[in-house]
């Protein structure tokens, strides 16, 4: 396994489309087609089915498409680690966040906070539900949670930023694209695409546990991030219920409200104890963009 499989596998898993990561990657759609053909191989698990008009991922796509992600970010942090130690960064801040919740803003965040703090490397990681204990250890510095998650842990404190609501995502040619909201008993007759509760709020398993107890039966597939979930739908192959802050970043979509009694309420989070000055500067350049 190398990298440029590990790549191919992720533009193809993000777009379910060799052509599009060919285009991304900047090389040709057979030399794509190569280094999933070899990853398979070696990992002895097919990672997508093929047809003429569509691609999918299977179930061992999914559920590899986060560790291949790790595994290049990791990658990504050590180079520069190793680039910028004993150079121009004196300190590392560890930024830890859910699959695309966080994501949105992300950038003007470390745009603004390079700029005040231009000593300290940020270092982002995808953590999922470890989070809260990845900050307790120290591994991580600050996090973006969900208040559900940081309430079990008594030396993390947490500054709400907004309350979420939930929407179901669905293609704009969908029949039920012109409602002004939808129930769980709309949605009785869709195939539906469940967020993995490993980078989700507490919130979005109950929310879908409402669903599968009124509509019994339903189809469920499953994904990582809410952008292959997206992708997903524009293929046909199900709508998906989701908080309004994480949806997937395309015209072709549409998200109508969600009628349930759950909400969320995100913020950040970090250790209680001892606040180092560039924890601060970040959750000072936070409260401003939020």
């Amino acid at each position: 396994m190398n990298t440029n499989q590990l790549n191919c596998f992720v533009e193809v898993a993000k777009s379910l489309s060799f052509a599009r990561a060919a285009e991304k990657l900047y090389i040709s759609q057979p030399s794509v087609s190569n280094q999933i053909s070899a990853l398979e191989n070696e990992l002895g698990s097919r990672l997508f089915y093929r047809t003429k008009h569509k691609v999918e991922l299977t179930s061992a796509g999914e559920s590899f498409f986060r560790d291949a992600v790790e595994i290049l970010n990791q990658q990504t942090m050590a180079v520069a680690r190793a680039r910028t130690r004993d150079s121009m960064f004196a300190e590392v801040l560890k930024v830890g966040y859910d699959w695309d919740v966080s994501i949105h803003r992300l950038p003007e965040i470390l745009r603004q906070y390079h700029k005040a703090m231009p000593q300290v490397y940020v270092s982002n990681q995808l953590s999922g539900f470890e989070k809260e204990r990845l900050l307790m250890d120290g591994h991580l510095d600050v996090g973006f949670s969900a208040i559900e998650r940081v309430s079990a842990f008594h030396g993390l404190q947490f500054i709400p930023l907004f309350e979420g609501h939930f929407v179901c995502v669905l293609p704009k040619t969908h029949r039920l694209a012109s409602r002004d909201s939808v129930t769980a008993k709309d949605l009785s007759k869709e195939t539906h695409i469940f967020l993995s509760p490993v980078y989700c709020p507490p919130e979005m398993d109950v929310v879908q546990k409402q669903i599968q107890l009124t509509c019994p039966g339903i189809t469920v597939y499953f994904s990582d991030c809410a952008s292959i979930a997206g992708q997903m739908m524009l293929a046909g192959l199900g709508i998906a219920v989701m908080p309004n802050f994480g949806c997937p970043n395309d015209e072709r979509l549409k998200a109508i409200p969600f009628e349930t009694n759950q909400t969320i309420n995100y913020g950040i989070t970090y250790r209680k104890k001892d606040v180092p000055q560039k924890v601060l500067k970040f959750l000072h350049i936070v409260n401003q963009i939020y």
